[in-house]
Order: C-alpha cells, then structure tokens, then sequence
C-alpha cells in the first residue's frame, strides 16, 4: 500500500483559493463557502492517498487535473516524495491564464 504523499500548496492554489472564497462570501453565503471548503479538502485527502489514479495532462511534468465542480479545476503536480497543488482554477476564466 502506498503512503500518503504530503501536498504543497503553490503561491498560486493559495492565492486562488482566498479569491474563491470572497467571491462566495460575497456573492452567496458563508455557508455555500464553508461547503466548497469541505469539498476541496475531501478532494485533497483523495488526491494525497492516490493521485495517481486522476487525468494526467502532461506527461513529461506529471500534471494532473481534477474536477472539482462545473466552476472548478484542481491542477496538481506528482512528485516521488510530495504533490505540488498548482491552483485552483476557475473554468469560467481564459485557459490562457491558467499558466501551466
């Protein structure tokens, strides 16, 4: 049984994460914020355990990708010891600013 590989957050995952969340904070509720929170991290739990069982879009990196929601892109790196969480993306935006 493989370990559980530790997940790093980029500068980029963090920043996203903070503007999703004041764009549900403001737009929705407190609590459709707190439930996307809960998700992310049910997600990131299942990515640590196995992630190698997600879409790769990037052979030569290892990138990977998950689905989040229909808003919603995970991209993430996987390295031998650790995962690099490269952002969160939001699908509604350019692909061009995704950056990877």
């Amino acid at each position: 049984m493989e370990l559980v590989k530790p997940l790093i957050w980029s500068p980029e995952a963090d920043l996203d994460l903070e503007e999703i969340l004041d764009y549900l904070e403001k737009k929705w509720t407190l609590s459709v914020a707190q439930d996307f929170i809960n998700s992310l991290f049910n997600t990131l739990d299942w990515i640590s355990f196995n992630p190698d069982s997600f879409m790769q879009i990037n052979k030569s990196d290892n990138i990977r990708k998950y689905v989040l929601s229909e808003h919603y892109t995970l991209y993430f790196e996987v390295f031998d010891k650790h995962i690099d969480l490269l952002r969160i993306f939001d699908n509604r935006q350019n692909p061009n600013k995704l950056g990877l």
